[in-house]
């Protein structure tokens, strides 16, 4: 909270498990410390996770382009503890050229949350299997999502399958669409803007894991 609080601006989260800890969970951990309460409220009203800040800065102009097919993961606590989903995938409409592919049960979790991978690896072993059939059958080149965690666990699934399929943030695909078209308009990302404090899609706010909730 310290460092955070030497900041100014809105606090840019790339992380759905990190941003639903700062946003929701901080303030019941004090709920019985009355400034650390006050602390954690006033922190968690200035951050915004990032597919939903650079979504409310969209305005019909494309982030860039890039001719690739997308497939998207969303990951539980974004969906489920942030409630955000329409918002990663109009970021991804957003890029000029990319493709959205449907994965079927998209919203079912990885098999990741933490501590959850090593207590019961067989069960999230068997949740990796399936996450990863589904998203290969969609036909996608690309796999993109907002959290870390399932990007490492799907993204080590994949790869261990011998997977063409590129894992990334994001970010990261934004990143690769504004550098290829050289795209210098439109709504710029938050990364672009002087005052927020933008945290590094490599670099999270906090590392927090979770147990999913399904």
């Amino acid at each position: 909270l310290a460092t955070l609080e030497a900041t100014d601006g809105p606090i840019v989260i790339p992380s759905g498990s990190c941003g639903d800890m700062i946003i929701h969970q901080y303030m019941g951990l004090f709920v019985n410390e009355a400034t650390w309460s006050n602390r954690a409220h006033s922190i968690a009203a200035r951050c915004r996770e990032f597919s939903a800040l650079v979504a409310e800065h969209l305005d019909g102009t494309p982030l860039g382009a890039l001719a690739t097919t997308v497939a998207y993961h969303p990951s539980c606590h974004l969906l489920r503890g942030l409630g955000i989903d329409r918002e990663p995938r109009a970021v991804i409409g957003a890029i000029s050229g990319v493709e959205p592919k449907s994965v079927a049960m998209d919203d079912e979790c990885c098999g990741f949350g933490g501590l959850f991978s090593v207590k019961h690896g067989d069960i999230s072993s068997r949740m990796l299997e399936r996450k990863i059939a589904n998203i290969s059958a969609a036909g996608a080149e690309r796999l993109v999502s907002c959290d870390l965690g399932c990007l490492l666990h799907i993204g080590g699934g994949l790869h261990r399958q011998g997977s063409p399929i590129k894992v990334q943030h994001l970010a990261d695909l934004v990143d690769d669409a504004q550098n290829v078209s050289g795209a210098s308009s439109g709504p710029p990302t938050p990364s672009a803007r002087p005052t927020p404090h933008a945290i590094s899609p490599t670099r999270p706010a906090t590392t927090a894991h979770h147990e999913p909730t399904e």
